[in-house]
Formats: C-alpha cells, sequence, structure tokens
C-alpha cells in the first residue's frame, strides 16, 4: 500500500479559527506539565512509602539487583538503526526520554535476533554517555521491540520485585549518587552489567510495593 505526495495534497482539512487552535495547543502544554509534576510527586511519594534507600530506615531486606535478576544482565543488539518497518522498533539510548517513556523517534533495527526482544517490566540502564544511568521499563503499549547495545537489560523476578519499584527505585538520589560514583570517564561516561548488578536495592514485602504501583497506575488513569 502507498500514497503520493499528489494524493497527500488533495485530502480535505478543517481549518478552525487560530484562537481555538492555540486553545487546544495550550491544552496539550498544560497536559504535558501535569504529566511532569505527577512524575516529580512518584520521587515524593516513594521516599515516603519506602524511606531514603541509603538510611532504610524501615530496615527492608537489602540485596544486588543481580540477586533480584533473572539470568545475567545482558548487552543488547549491534545492528544498525533503519527506517521503521511497521513491525519491530528499535529501542536507544537516545529514543528514552527523562520521564522514562519512549520518544517517536522510531527506528527498526538492521537485523532481527529475538534473544534482545522486550517483555512488559524488562529494565533498560544506559549504559554509555552523556545519559549514562537513564533507565526505562519497558511496556508494550509500545509494540515489538529489541534493545540496542549501549543498554543493559535487567529481567525482574516478580517473585521477589515488582518492575514498576525497581524503575522508581532508580530516580532516587541514592541511585543517581550510584551512577555518579561509579561511571567511568575516559573518552566518555560509562557503567558496565557487573557495577549495575552490584548496585544495592531494597526490597519491600511485594504487598507494600504492589501499593506503590497501583498509585502510579490511578494516577496514569486520571
Amino acid at each position: 500500500a502507498n500514497i503520493n505526495a499528489q494524493e497527500l495534497q488533495d485530502i480535505e482539512i478543517i481549518i478552525p479559527p487560530m484562537s481555538l487552535q492555540l486553545k487546544f495547543l495550550d491544552l496539550l502544554h498544560q497536559t504535558d506539565k501535569s504529566k511532569f509534576v505527577c512524575y516529580s510527586n512518584f520521587k515524593s511519594q516513594f521516599i515516603e512509602m519506602f524511606g531514603d534507600p541509603l538510611e532504610n530506615p524501615f530496615g527492608w531486606e537489602q540485596v544486588t539487583l543481580k540477586d533480584i535478576s533473572k539470568g545475567k544482565l545482558s548487552y543488547g543488539s549491534g545492528a544498525s538503526a533503519t527506517t521503521y518497518d511497521g513491525k519491530t522498533r528499535y529501542v536507544r539510548i537516545t529514543d528514552i526520554t527523562d520521564s522514562g517513556e519512549l520518544n517517536d523517534d522510531i527506528k527498526s533495527p538492521s537485523i532481527y535476533e529475538a534473544i534482545h526482544a522486550l517483555n512488559e517490566g524488562d529494565i533498560l540502564f544506559a549504559r554509555s554517555g552523556a545519559t549514562v544511568g537513564k533507565t526505562y521499563c519497558h511496556n508494550e503499549k509500545y509494540g515489538k521491540c529489541i534493545y540496542a547495545g549501549y543498554l543493559i537489560r535487567l529481567i525482574p523476578d516478580k517473585e521477589k520485585v515488582l518492575p514498576e519499584y525497581v524503575f522508581h527505585y532508580t530516580k532516587t538520589d541514592y541511585y543517581n549518587n550510584f551512577v555518579a560514583i561509579n561511571k567511568r570517564t575516559v573518552a566518555q561516561p560509562n557503567i558496565n552489567a557487573k557495577q549495575y548488578g552490584d548496585l544495592v536495592i531494597c526490597v519491600p514485602p511485594l504487598e507494600i510495593q504492589n501499593r506503590f504501583v497501583e498509585l502510579i497506575h490511578q494516577t496514569d488513569k486520571s
């Protein structure tokens, strides 16, 4: 199936008054701001419910990331990015927004490798460059995806931790300090899979983790 330039030019479009268009644009911007405020509030809510990980005031069990991972933390595909084929998205560091979602710059991998296919709840860690430490928790709403080589994947053991809990753990000052201490600056900052695997994480009971996740879901619905 295809459409040419002439057919696009002939499409009729309704043009409402500019004042009405601007009202709609303002609504979009206000929604974006609200999403950012909610995202910031999650950090405060996390600390309120679970405490500062550095101090661990509630005495939660403390383990490392590799202890809550199903299998080893693994590097992504070395394929190059190509035009989106309508089937598989290639998730790269540059696709991950500050709020942990994926942007609209959709590409496909030049080679599809099933071993790098993402599943709901997989967590990606940026391992190199200016955005080292950035994280993303995969959501199936983005469709079929594989992840690129400058990302490291953690597959959370859901009998121990909920993916959303781990993702928001990576938004704490404790995690940011871990990144600052562990990134090695040679040509550019870098944190490898072993270093990420040694990150200490507090593990509250699943019931309490689930309360936090329900709060996130309710906010998303709102």
